[in-house]
């Protein structure tokens, strides 16, 4: 028989990995309605402006709720922790969204789900972790993957193929440093207000780039297209944010890593049932490598850095 104690610490496990499953669910949602907002005519610029506009306000909202003078975060810290944001929720996006204009939803989670083995290439190199020979294993057979993709998808789409895989690369390298120095801050502020403060210093980054970059009207799309732009920020941006880290902190950031692994799979799924994207079995072939690899160094028992979701 299990005591109180024991039933509830399961019951808060569960809860966990519900958390971390619906969050993953969402975002690996993004790249599809990424896709479909780009089939209505949006652009990469225009998207990237208008999803984090619509998302900026209830993470300005959520901040302030959960702040008080007690554990309001630093100033300075406030700084550092804005420009972890613009580096993980502006770059890594804009690169993101730029790669979606040449490759399909599914290659472009594949590749962007590479990032533990970007940040364990960078404790390597700075934090003096040693690499084992599971991890060399899970980058070769990573790389395999995406190299068997990238050649099938390179004899169709030629030169753009390989515009979006180096754009995806730019973007989950961009997000592996993102994730290696929120692991210093996230104790420090919290999940819930570490989150908000990126995402506001992230806004502040998109709204210059949409003075200096975007030269057309965000009010020139129909309804369809604002639609598909809302759900983007607030089911796709917004709740898997929190969502996540609120079941990291249930089950631990090792096993949430290997939970969210099942993002390309759902991303795959999606993308064949709204996309009509087609996957030959070269892909299939490809997409397996590249989740085994990807299994392997989430399970290292040895973790380099805070892990999180990809954005």
């Amino acid at each position: 028989m299990k005591t109180s104690t024991e039933a509830q610490s399961q019951n808060h496990y569960l809860v966990g990995v519900m958390l971390v499953l619906i969050g993953t669910l969402f975002f690996s949602a993004k790249s599809i309605f990424i896709k479909k907002v780009y089939e209505f005519g949006m652009d990469p610029d225009s998207l990237m402006v208008l999803r984090m506009a619509m998302a900026a306000p209830i993470y300005l909202l959520i901040y302030f709720l959960t702040t008080s003078k007690n554990n309001k975060v630093s100033k300075i810290d406030f700084v550092i922790i804005s420009g972890i944001g613009v580096l993980g929720y502006y770059v890594a996006s804009y690169l993101d969204l730029l790669g979606l204009v040449y490759i399909s939803a599914s290659f472009e989670r594949m590749i962007l789900y590479l990032f533990p083995s970007f940040v364990l290439v960078i404790s390597v190199v700075f934090l003096n972790h040693k690499l084992r020979l599971a991890e060399v294993l899970a980058f070769v057979i990573s790389y395999m993957g995406i190299m068997v993709i990238y050649i099938q998808d390179f004899q169709t789409h030629g030169h753009e193929a390989t515009y979006g895989l180096l754009l995806v690369l730019g973007s989950a390298l961009a997000f592996s440093v993102f994730v290696v120095l929120s692991g210093k801050y996230i104790p420090k502020a919290g999940s819930v207000q570490f989150t908000s403060v990126c995402m506001l210093g992230a806004t502040v980054a998109v709204l210059l780039h949409y003075v200096f970059n975007v030269s057309g009207s965000l009010g020139s799309y129909d309804n369809k297209t604002y639609g598909f732009a809302l759900i983007l920020a607030l089911f796709c941006t917004v709740l898997p944010s929190y969502l996540i880290n609120m079941g990291i902190k249930r089950v631990g950031a090792p096993r949430a890593a290997i939970i969210a692994t099942i993002s390309p799979v759902f991303t795959v799924a999606m993308a064949y049932v709204f996309l009509n994207e087609v996957s030959t079995l070269t892909h299939i072939i490809g997409f397996s490598l590249v989740i085994m690899g990807i299994a392997i160094i989430s399970v290292s028992k040895h973790k380099p850095a805070t892990e999180k979701a990809a954005n």
